[in-house]
């Protein structure tokens, strides 16, 4: 019986890195951008203050509508975690200059934290990034993401100031970074 107990245990979770390739995936991608809004909102009243105010739910909506153009191939990308068939993360970058890429809306869901996920998407698209001749890689993160900001530091990335203007609610909630490619 001992040995039926932990050949009964699941194999660890093998967390999947791709581009998104259907409609199917975008309509995904675009729940999982709406939870990452809904869990920023929740973190704090200053993240609230600060999505509120860049995000507010009328403009999200209408980012929504347009997010595949946003971050089109061949100078964006828009990418997925997953784990089996369920689409468990996302991230996704635009151009900025011809040199420098940015990243939005890295996001994992409560099932995929502590797999790796986060990471490997950062990775991948930071290896698109270069493989599409960018030279630098940035975006901004909330303060209140300790765990996130410990994996960018990991990574190597590096604090950096603004790179755009942001309303003040924001403006002093958000940390900034980039890794040069």
């Amino acid at each position: 019986m001992r040995g039926h107990q932990s050949s009964a245990r699941e194999a660890p979770q093998k967390v999947a890195i791709r581009l998104v390739d259907s409609d199917l995936d975008l309509t995904r991608v675009k729940s999982l951008c709406w939870a990452y809004r809904s869990y920023l909102m929740g973190i704090s009243p200053e993240d609230r203050a600060a999505i509120s105010a860049i995000y507010p739910a009328p403009y999200y909506a209408a980012l929504m509508h347009r997010l595949d153009k946003e971050h089109a191939r061949p100078k964006g990308a828009i990418m997925v975690a997953e784990i089996g068939d369920r689409m468990v993360g996302c991230a996704m970058s635009r151009p900025l200059t011809d040199d420098v890429v940015e990243s939005k809306r890295l996001f994992v869901s409560d099932v995929a934290r502590g797999l790796g996920a986060g990471e490997a998407l950062c990775l991948a698209l930071m290896d698109q990034a270069r493989a599409d001749g960018y030279r630098s890689f940035c975006f901004e993160t909330s303060k209140s993401l300790t765990t996130a900001r410990r994996l960018y530091d990991r990574l190597g990335f590096q604090e950096r100031g603004p790179y755009q203007s942001l309303p003040d609610a924001a403006a002093k909630q958000f940390m900034y970074y980039h890794i040069d490619l």
